[in-house]
């Protein structure tokens, strides 16, 4: 459970795409659940991260799901789904993401892979590892609580909450 004022670190990526962001006044405290839309999956696979939608609980103990619209995502639901779940009774935080940035279909620059690992080694990579610019947010002793962007037609850009974890 994060315990002080978080930081933000990013935007990652392109310039296209709307400025997507958490309200102010509900910073995050654990997150919970990312969920992933991605083109193809692989190294050398052309892949790109189509959308995000994350939840998180803030310093006030309530759960939101971002964005909150049924059925919405920061950038496009299509393609293939992924869930990946932190384990926060187990203290488990994200402590690292590795991603991508590079070409999109349609012409923008946007983040073309993700890969995240927890506390506990938990990994999983998605998108195109091999399609675009490498970028790391690795963190001692800090984790990443949540997300504000840039997206459209995809996840153009990112950028993470990140605060010292007990």
């Amino acid at each position: 459970m994060a315990t002080t004022t978080p930081v933000k670190v990013g935007l990652i990526g392109g310039e296209s795409g709307d400025p997507k962001d958490i309200s102010p006044s509900q910073l995050p405290r654990t997150l919970e659940k990312i969920e992933i839309w991605s083109s193809d999956d692989g190294p050398r696979s052309g892949g790109v991260i189509n959308g995000i939608r994350f939840t998180y609980v803030d310093t006030k103990g309530v759960r939101h799901v971002v964005p909150s619209r049924s059925g919405a995502a920061w950038g496009t639901t299509s393609g293939r789904f992924h869930e990946f779940k932190i384990a926060t009774g187990a203290k488990e935080y994200v402590r690292r993401i590795d991603g991508t940035t590079g070409p999109c279909p349609d012409g923008d620059t946007g983040v073309t892979s993700l890969t995240i690992t927890t506390s506990t080694g938990k990994t999983a990579t998605y998108g195109d590892p091999c399609n675009g610019t490498a970028f790391s947010v690795p963190l001692d002793n800090a984790g990443i609580f949540a997300f504000f962007a840039n997206a459209d037609t995809y996840l153009n850009a990112l950028g993470f909450y990140t605060q010292p974890y007990p």
